[in-house]
């Protein structure tokens, strides 16, 4: 056997340093694109609230044309409040849509006396008022 087929049998595969190095180019890669990936989830999901905020409003108001009052409550959407409202033509929404992308229940408040506005809140995944990031709360109204 000639000394140059020799070599060519050696050099047959990639040695474990080689790999190594793979491997940690992928794993450097992977550190770095990562982050950006889980912050890009954080914001669809705070823009899924801001839609879910939005349905629920189109709900109520519609509620509001057909009834001539306002929910007292989200469920109020769901199921015919009996005889409190006349005209009620639901379900306005689907049980679904009273969760924001965490699946928490939204917070709701009727408008206040001289308002047509209705407050819905999502409290973000903690589920608490306040917060930043994911935490932070979204809604309909200026949150203090």
């Amino acid at each position: 056997m000639s000394q140059q087929s020799r070599r060519r049998r050696k050099r047959r595969g990639f040695t474990l340093v080689e790999l190594l190095v793979v491997v940690l180019i992928i794993t450097m890669l992977a550190a770095l694109i990562a982050p950006d990936i889980f912050r890009r989830f954080g914001t669809a999901k705070r823009r899924m609230a801001e839609i879910g905020i939005s349905n629920i409003e189109s709900a109520v108001a519609e509620y509001y044309t057909d009834c001539g009052g306002f929910p007292s409550s989200l469920i109020d959407l769901l199921e015919d409040p009996g005889g409190e409202m006349e005209g009620w033509n639901g379900p306005y929404l689907d049980p679904e849509d009273l969760q924001d992308p965490w699946k928490n229940d939204y917070y709701y408040e009727p408008p206040p006396s001289g308002s047509d506005k209705c407050i819905v809140i999502s409290y973000g995944r903690d589920r608490t008022p306040g917060g930043e990031g994911d935490d932070k709360d979204i809604g309909n109204q200026p949150l203090p």
